[in-house]
Formats: C-alpha cells, structure tokens, sequence
C-alpha cells in the first residue's frame, strides 16, 4: 500500500475511534425543585434580583397556600420598595388574616406607594382584624395617610364598620 493510502486510512480510523468515543459524560447537575413549586418560588426570594423576588412573591400570593405565610412576610420587609410592593399586592391576594400585623405596619412604610397599597389592600380584606388594623393605623400616623384611611373607612358599609 503506497504512504498516502496508508496515512490516510490511519487517519480515518483514528477519527471514527474519537468520533466513536466522545469521552466521559458530563457530570450532572443535581436536581433541583421543579419550578414554581413553593420550595423554587421560596429560593427566588433569595435571588439578587429585585425582579426576580416580585415574581416570586406574586405567585406565592397567588397560591393562598398556608404555607407561604411566613415567604411573604419576608417580602414584606425587604430592602427594594418595588419588592415590598409586590408582597403587599400578594398579601392582598392571598388574604390572611395572619398577614394584617405586617400589612399594618407597611401603612408606615418610607415610600408612599406602598403606604397606600398596604392601605388598599387591608380595605379589600374584608375581616375584622384588617378593618381593626385600619382604626388603628389612625394613630399616630402622617395627616395624608389619617386622611386617606379616614375616607376609606367612610366609604365601608355600615355593617362592616358594625363588626
């Protein structure tokens, strides 16, 4: 057989062989919670990403779950406005009347929006303790915010205030 037949045939052997034995598989990566479940949607709470975290917190409110009580009373005090509003909107949605404390404190919060979503969201609650909450968040609070409690609290029907 002349040299370059030879070579070549070498060649291609060599190459199916590489071809034929890529290597070792790549390690895989351990499994994870599958996403959107609440042990995912918690770990999102711990993400750097303030867009991430109001993701997060929005479908944990959407859920109602018992379970995501304490998740969003972590959003609630985080550090980017943008966050805590979306755990006051979550908290709206999921309506616990564990989350009135928290959702009354937010009624104090620096930035404006998110006093007045909390306040929103305690008026769409519904329960005493919100309407309790409301009657409280009187005291002591800024005149905008006595004013705007005051008007909801007027707006109410008779038998809610009744309770």
């Amino acid at each position: 057989m002349p040299l370059p037949s030879l070579i070549r045939t070498a060649t291609l052997l060599v190459g199916g062989l590489l071809v034929a034995c890529p290597g070792p598989p790549a390690p895989r990566k351990p499994p994870g919670p599958p996403p959107g479940s609440m042990a995912a949607l918690t770990a999102q709470l711990h993400s750097p990403d303030p867009d991430q975290r109001t993701d997060a917190l929005r479908q944990l409110g959407a859920s109602r779950k018992e379970v995501a009580v304490a998740a969003l009373r972590r959003g609630l005090s985080d550090t980017a406005a943008q966050v805590r509003l979306a755990a006051v909107r979550a908290c709206a949605a999921h309506r616990s009347p564990r989350l009135v404390p928290h959702l009354r404190q937010r009624m104090r919060d620096s930035e404006r929006t998110v006093r007045h979503a909390a306040l929103q969201a305690l008026v769409g609650y519904g329960h005493p303790r919100a309407d309790n909450a409301l009657v409280a968040g009187l005291k002591g609070a800024p005149d905008a915010m006595r004013h705007a409690v005051a008007t909801a609290l007027t707006a109410m029907s008779p038998k809610r205030l009744a309770r």
